[in-house]
């Protein structure tokens, strides 16, 4: 009971003259732009294709181009160095941006079927997938974003429209994963296909796109998605699994459905679709990253959709539980993974340490690793950490009500977002977190300012010192309690 009046003794203070005491801290994401500019210039020197735009689909150290066809990458690679460039561009268009709409040009050129609509799979051929045309058209439609060049809105547009030919009859919303083939319907094409839909919506004000959007999301949802917010890969309709849904719920399924969400947030303004979006993060959070290192477990070139996915999270709610788990992570990744010639291999956490020098590398594993390193550097808000995230009751004030949850959650472990007092997203609750509510005290959530630390009052010191009293009792009465 003392140690609960000692605390309700600090938060009045807190709430009253007291003024808050603890600096705000940070979580600083700079040195990921020198790291995706490295990868970035190795993937150019590496696997660029000589007098063209393009990109083979690997390399090895006898200094071959290998895999892909006709020395070219396939478009899924290709969708992935797209984005690359569309973080380059956002980041110094004086430089990048010839460079990114060469690489358009040329892609259109050498991808698209004229007769038929939509991107090949491989280069000056007739191989067409669903979902790789809708990581095509989220990359285009994010190039208009970036630059306004029409050119880019007018692709994606096209993109589009193929991707509705892959509905599925009496399956409204859903989309086959292959042209040619019918066994199953494809989780990723879906909802990317979405996020494509509302960001079309958004550039063009067309409603058509956002009731596409809407209405894939839903099947999605409705087929496809685990009640603990992840998605499974497909629906199969043949075959001795026909009516079943399977096989994993893997991890860019689940990137997937967030950015599907924020995207609705962003054009609708309606909550119910951030708070999926943070639902499923949470999730995300707990079930792709390593209880042990904090690593990214899969393949890259599926985990930088999840990369991806955090840091737009963080840009809408400012809850620095995306950001930490995302910079621990793309951290392990650069000092474990990174071989001695800057290539990366397949696993992002997964198999350990990288060993000695990769003797061959792929486009497909490399530039993920540059896509996440710069889009997570590039974020549209100052860093914050728990500022937003001290809104423990998601109220959308940082107040004492905010402090009663942290007081009731002290000393839980094992938490997966703030809803007990975690602030800082590292899974406890603890003095670290109140500091961080003590920062961001009389804030608003998605204010994106920052608390000016004044010089702290002789009460404000007493009711540190009075918290600390608490912390040194709970935890000695805890450890009272181990030995007995």
């Amino acid at each position: 009971m003392r140690i609960r009046l000692l605390a309700a003794a600090a938060a009045s203070c807190a709430l009253g003259a007291c003024a808050p005491i603890f600096a705000q801290t940070t979580l600083d994401v700079t040195h990921l732009l020198d790291y995706g500019l490295d990868v970035a210039a190795e993937i150019d020197a590496t696997l660029g294709v000589p007098r063209s735009a393009l990109y083979a689909e690997g390399a090895n150290l006898g200094g071959d181009h290998i895999g892909g066809a006709g020395g070219y990458g396939f478009a899924w690679s290709l969708s992935a160095q797209f984005r690359v460039l569309n973080s380059l561009t956002r980041y110094d268009p004086v430089t990048y941006e010839s460079q990114l709409r060469a690489f358009s040009d040329q892609f259109h050129d050498n991808y698209w079927v004229d007769s038929q609509r939509g991107y090949s799979a491989v280069y000056h051929a007739d191989d067409r997938y669903y979902d790789d045309n809708a990581h095509i058209a989220v990359a285009l439609a994010e190039a208009y974003e970036i630059t306004g060049d029409p050119t880019y809105l007018h692709r994606a547009r096209l993109t589009y429209q193929f991707l509705l030919q892959g509905e599925a009859p009496g399956y409204p919303g859903s989309s086959y994963w292959r042209v040619g083939d019918d066994s199953f319907l494809d989780s990723a094409a879906v909802l990317q296909g979405a996020r494509a839909g509302a960001m079309l919506y958004r550039a063009t004000g067309n409603a058509g796109y956002l009731n596409d959007a809407l209405q894939r999301y839903e099947w999605a949802a409705n087929t496809t998605q685990l009640s603990d917010g992840t998605f499974m890969e497909k629906l199969f309709l043949t075959g001795p699994q026909a009516g079943t849904i399977g096989n994993y719920p893997l991890v860019n399924f689940t990137a997937m459905g967030i950015e599907a969400n924020l995207q609705f947030y962003d054009v609708t303004g309606d909550p119910q679709y951030l708070a999926e979006a943070q639902r499923i993060g949470r999730t995300a959070a707990s079930k792709y990253f390593s209880s042990t290192n904090g690593s990214i477990n899969d393949e890259g070139f599926w985990a930088y959709e999840l990369v991806d996915a955090f840091a737009d999270l963080y840009e809408r709610d400012g809850r620095s539980l995306w950001l930490a788990r995302l910079l621990t992570g793309l951290n392990w990744l650069h000092d474990n993974k990174e071989d001695p010639e800057g290539h990366y291999g397949k696993f992002w956490g997964r198999e350990g340490p990288q060993e000695g020098t990769l003797s061959e590398w792929w486009l497909n594993d490399q530039a993920p690793v540059a896509r996440a390193y710069l889009h997570t550097a590039l974020l549209q808000v100052e860093p914050i950490s728990g500022q937003n995230g001290a809104d423990f009751n998601g109220d959308g004030a940082v107040d004492g009500a905010d402090f009663a949850v942290w007081q009731r959650g002290f000393g839980m472990i094992a938490q997966t977002d703030g809803a007990n007092g975690d602030a800082n997203g590292d899974g406890r609750v603890n003095a670290a977190d109140l500091a961080l509510w003590q920062a961001a005290l009389g804030t608003s959530s998605g204010s994106g300012l920052g608390i000016p630390t004044p010089e702290p009052s002789a009460a404000a010191l007493a009711a540190v010192g009075l918290i600390a009293i608490a912390y040194r009792a709970q935890g000695a009465a805890a450890a009272r309690r181990r030995r007995a």
